[in-house]
């Protein structure tokens, strides 16, 4: 309800759980700039995080890639696809205590490095807003 001036539910809206940006486009678009309008004038503290905010930044302006760049049941059956990538988003995931005993040891210690570097424990600890804004300047 809060957003309906805001979004068009007549609008593409694409899941941001997944995206391929064109950094030299993203510069050129001031997308950062653009970031800071909407923070500035309060439409940031009315949307959902960063899947509200680039879909309201790149209205009208985005392409959908083939499904292979997102495929989220990694199942045995997209193995002749060639998924580009590979996106684990229920609860059974590679390196969870379910999965294959080998496979589950690879990708649990992949995991735990992933989870104790510095940059992931900075963006945990702080709100994502804050981070992107002040961090995330690629290039200004």
């Amino acid at each position: 309800k809060q957003n309906r001036d805001i979004f068009d539910p007549a609008d593409y809206y694409f899941n941001a759980g997944m995206v391929l940006i064109d950094i030299a486009k993203w510069r050129e678009a001031d997308v950062i700039g653009r970031m800071e309008e909407a923070y500035s004038t309060g439409v940031m503290q009315r949307i959902y995080y960063d899947q509200d905010l680039l879909n309201l930044v790149f209205k009208g302006k985005w392409l959908k890639l083939p499904w292979r760049w997102n495929v989220i049941d990694a199942r045995h059956a997209h193995d002749g696809v060639d998924p580009a990538i590979l996106h684990y988003t229920a609860e059974r995931k590679p390196w969870g205590l379910l999965a294959g005993m080998f496979q589950s040891v690879a990708f649990a210690r992949f995991y735990r490095h992933v989870m104790t570097n510095e940059l992931f424990y900075r963006f945990a600890r702080h709100r994502w807003k804050r981070w992107w804004l002040k961090k995330l300047r690629l290039g200004r």
